[in-house]
């Protein structure tokens, strides 16, 4: 049983995807999972409301959809405890006790563990906060975190740089397994080496403030002074759009940079086959799934060494600049990027993506996780 705190879907094609690609690869190694999810998102994220359940890619799926949205941390600490023992009590009436719990991104998750039985059914945390990443909880919010790891038969993190806060921070040790990749999608073919006219480097992100997009467009300003004929494809939507447009005509780049907004995975597939490379200057991530993504289609990296990254780039498949770093210092990295380009080598880069990333990789590892919880190893 897989807790999670939404669902994809065509509005929102993007909420609980991490969570959803785990189900459907253990599914795919004949495991029978039942995906839940606790949707308490306010009115304006229109959805359904209610109890339903559905199937969807052999995944039987069970919500509680309630638009509660930000009433206050008693409401939804006790909203949270409710819909997790009710969709605990009906999962194991219409398709059995389960064997594991495993909880991922839930708002409450003392709430959650609080109500499940968690003595006598094995209960798993996956951590991908980036609050719980930059220590930027509150004291009552790191209680509550403890408490649900202290609770917990085991804790999961995304990456070491995540493991290594949660042992330091709330001294409890974290297994790494990292997010899951559509290898399947994002994929080197031969027609992704073909040299083209022009240097593409694409960014895909949230346009939110920590991924420092306004940054990246000021570098890319600088690069365009040595006339290279390079351009910069940027995915993604949020609160700073507005605010990377007005840059992007300060910076007088309009010809070479263009924001695309949110794009379809396979729509992001098909620009990856087309470029040379990857940038995304973070100020911290948890893992890196758009870096991932990247590599896995064969792309090289111009990133930041911001934590998750970490655990997989490194000289043979990318260029990395410290997150302090200004719009020269990631200019001179970019540039390096396109005189050094020969020497990356795109298939290998997305060979070793696959191996580290691939649903039937990550979905072994779970397995192995959840049987040694089973048998108390």
């Amino acid at each position: 049983m897989i807790i999670a705190g939404s669902l994809p879907t065509r509005r929102y094609p993007m909420n609980g995807v991490f969570e959803f690609d785990q189900a459907k690869a253990l599914s795919s190694l004949g495991h029978e999972v039942i995906y839940t999810a606790i949707d308490l998102r306010s009115i304006r994220r229109l959805r359904r409301w209610g109890r339903y359940g559905l199937r969807l890619a052999d995944v039987n799926i069970e919500v509680v959809s309630i638009p509660i949205g930000h009433l206050g941390r008693r409401i939804l600490s006790v909203a949270y405890s409710q819909a997790a023992k009710r969709l605990f009590d009906l999962v194991s009436d219409k398709f059995g006790p389960p064997d594991i719990v495993h909880a991922h991104f839930i708002g409450s998750l003392q709430a959650v563990t609080r109500r499940l039985p968690h003595c006598e059914t094995p209960l798993i945390i996956t951590e991908h906060s980036s609050l719980v990443h930059t220590n930027a909880l509150g004291a009552p919010a790191r209680r509550e975190r403890q408490s649900s790891y202290r609770r917990a038969s085991r804790v999961v993190a995304v990456s070491q740089s995540l493991a290594n806060v949660i042992s330091n921070e709330y001294g409890v040790a974290a297994k790494v397994i990292p997010n899951i990749v559509d290898t399947r999608l994002f994929k080197f073919t031969a027609a992704s080496d073909l040299q083209r006219n022009g240097f593409i480097f694409c960014c895909t992100s949230n346009l939110v403030a920590i991924k420092r997009t306004e940054l990246l467009v000021r570098a890319f300003a600088l690069l365009q002074q040595a006339d290279l004929g390079a351009r910069l494809e940027v995915f993604g939507d949020g609160p700073e759009r507005s605010r990377i447009e007005q840059v992007v005509e300060e910076c007088h780049v309009q010809e070479s940079v263009s924001l695309h907004g949110r794009v379809s995975r396979e729509q992001l597939s098909s620009w990856y086959s087309r470029a040379q490379a990857f940038v995304l200057l973070s100020a911290s991530e948890t893992f890196g799934v758009a870096h991932a993504e990247a590599l896995a289609a064969g792309l090289p990296v111009v990133a930041t060494a911001c934590g998750g990254p970490e655990d997989f780039l490194d000289n043979s498949n990318s260029i990395l600049v410290d997150p302090a770093g200004n719009a020269a210092e990631v200019a001179h990295a970019m540039r390096a990027m396109i005189d050094n380009y020969p020497r990356f080598h795109r298939e290998r880069i997305s060979d070793e993506a696959r191996r580290r990333f691939s649903p039937e990789i990550v979905a072994t590892d779970l397995t192995d996780l959840y049987r040694a919880v089973a048998e108390g190893i």
